[in-house]
């Protein structure tokens, strides 16, 4: 094929000593050898993951939607690990690359049934994990883009000038591609719609077997993620809190970034060039000429191309911002300096199978992106190699384990200062200091009988309901004694414990 020159045609995009930018213009092609660079003989070839391989049906001509399609086929268990939600929030930290703050991160068949005798169900499970009084945001892990996600915003009263009766703040709600509105619930019932709303999703799947074959649209690796469901930090920035996060959606094309949408929920804010240049195309909005010199745009792509690398293409979606619950820093006297200090850049998702939204508008931005993941296949300096970034676990049965790890407690209004027991303050466990931590230290260890010890599940991240369904699944000796009523009843006074007359 013939590419012709447009606006957005890139002079250079080098990737292992070959400059893929050269590919289809004018005489510049594989077949003359021009596009090496003089680092060509210096570099060592690209390492491409085999499962992105898509080598063997490139033709040269390709349109994005037509690449796209491509991908969407390959029935390969690997690519459905970097689009599954739980399984990226709990590896990526592993690699040291950031991510929201995670306060629940579960597969469906990770979460307890602590409703079995009500058979309500997994909403009501879901219920139980939502955090109160702090702001959050909730997805399903399966789903693609905002599909299912919820915004939950919170005001404590102290934080915000308007009186409330009942002492119980402020609370709004709203979806990814939309501002946020106030809620006059309270607290339980606005938890319980958040849980009615993400338990539906449990039910969504996309679609599977037969369909996969007659719609593109339909991605495989997307239909094999178990379902589950991530709430996490919430990001957010101080010139509007009512508003989704500031998002940059980095197109890395063989390891390299190609260009990044920057948008807030689903509005566009414009688009970027890899060196931090605000592109003008027809859908630039006119208020937002350059990336504002607090993002460390450097580190942005660090990030992208760290997630992008020994892959073909995948996009990866990067939040910056601050967290919605540093109240000191959304204050809107908050100092230059300390909001800047304050802002993290953390991966928010990956995509496999990017849609192209306003993108449509100007045809060649993707036009070029084809070009370029073409290039890679048709002149690039690469070899196929496994794929050694997917955890074993993973491959063999599509999730992956949480690993033990430090949960982030938060106090509220029942948290207690102090709660005693073997010399022990159990109340200081991971919260500030307390200047009771050392009480009682010479009293003897508590004696746990065996038949109810548990400590070999816990990882510290638990709720209540995990350990109670800890304590279910055990299968030892003696512990029917404790529910046995007739039982109970005949010892109890035995140890002068009184019980009513029988």
């Amino acid at each position: 094929k013939k590419w012709k020159k447009t606006g957005f045609t890139l002079p250079s995009f080098e990737v292992a000593g070959v400059n893929l930018a050269l590919y289809g213009i004018g005489d510049n092609n594989a077949a003359n050898n021009k596009a090496v660079t003089p680092s060509f003989s210096t570099s060592s070839p690209y390492e491409l993951f085999d499962d992105f391989n898509i080598g063997d049906k490139i033709k040269g001509g390709e349109s994005w939607e037509e690449l796209l399609s491509y991908r969407r086929k390959q029935r390969n268990i690997n690519l459905a690990f970097y689009v599954d939600k739980v399984a990226m929030k709990r590896w990526l930290p592993t690699i040291d690359i950031p991510v929201p703050t995670q306060y629940y991160n579960r597969y469906s068949s990770e979460m307890p049934e602590n409703d079995a005798f009500l058979r309500l169900g997994v909403e009501s499970s879901v219920n139980e994990m939502i955090p109160r009084e702090m702001s959050y945001v909730a997805k399903p892990s399966h789903l693609r883009h905002s599909d299912g996600v919820v915004l939950f915003r919170y005001l404590k009263p102290v934080d915000d000038p308007v009186v409330v009766e009942d002492d119980r703040g402020r609370v709004f709600i709203g979806r990814y591609n939309s501002n946020m509105k106030e809620v006059v619930d309270d607290m339980e019932q606005v938890s319980q719609k958040v849980a009615r709303y993400i338990a539906k999703h449990f039910k969504e799947r996309v679609a599977v077997g037969s369909d996969l074959d007659s719609y593109d649209e339909y991605f495989w690796a997307l239909s094999q993620v178990t379902p589950g469901l991530v709430i996490e930090e919430r990001i957010t920035l101080w010139d509007d809190d009512m508003r989704p996060a500031m998002q940059f959606q980095l197109f890395v094309i063989f390891g390299r970034v190609y260009i990044a949408r920057w948008v807030r929920g689903l509005s566009p804010w414009g688009l970027v060039n890899r060196d931090g240049k605000v592109v003008t195309w027809v859908g630039m909005p006119d208020n937002h000429p350059e990336v504002p010199n607090w993002v460390d745009w450097p580190k942005v792509i660090e990030t992208a191309e760290r997630v992008g690398a020994n892959k073909d293409m995948i996009r990866v979606d990067i939040f910056v911002g601050v967290s919605a619950d540093n109240l000191e820093v959304l204050d809107e006297n908050a100092s230059e300096k300390l909001r800047k200090d304050a802002v993290k850049i953390v991966v928010s998702d990956c995509d496999l199978s990017p849609e192209l939204l306003e993108l449509e508008q100007e045809p060649s931005i993707m036009h070029e992106a084809a070009r370029l993941w073409i290039s890679g296949y048709k002149t690039g300096n690469y070899k196929v190699v496994p794929n050694t970034e997917v955890p074993l676990e993973y491959r063999k049965t599509g999730k992956l384990s949480e690993r033990p790890s430090k949960k982030n407690w938060i106090k509220t209004k029942f948290t207690l200062s102090k709660f005693e027991s073997m010399g022990v303050n159990l109340a200081a466990y991971r919260m500030p200091p307390s200047e009771m931590d050392d009480i009682g230290e010479n009293e003897e260890p508590f004696e746990l009988y065996d038949n109810f010890n548990i400590a070999a599940n816990i990882t510290g991240n638990e709720n209540w309901w995990d350990l109670v369904a800890y304590r279910r699944e055990l299968d030892s000796p003696g512990l029917n004694f404790y529910v046995d009523k007739v039982a109970q009843k005949r010892w109890l006074p035995t140890i002068d414990m009184p019980t009513p007359r029988p």
